[in-house]
């Protein structure tokens, strides 16, 4: 079972979403990418330089955003 998201992680799907372009990649600066790489991967896809949120991340930030 999937454990549940601490502040910093919900706080990064938060700065994805914020900041991602037409087809949802957000760069990533060196400096943040270790913290990037350490979220679930079934919500986040990470390539060098820029992540983006999965079908299931966008689901979950969805319904995350909603009781904010």
């Amino acid at each position: 079972m999937p454990s549940k998201l601490d502040y910093g992680q919900k706080h990064f799907l938060v700065l994805i979403d914020k900041d991602k372009d037409e087809d949802g990649w957000t760069k990533v600066s060196d400096v943040v990418m270790p913290l990037i790489k350490k979220m679930p991967p079934e919500l986040v896809e990470v390539e060098p330089g820029r992540c983006r949120m999965t079908t299931e991340g966008e689901s979950v930030f969805s319904a995350m955003t909603k009781w904010l």
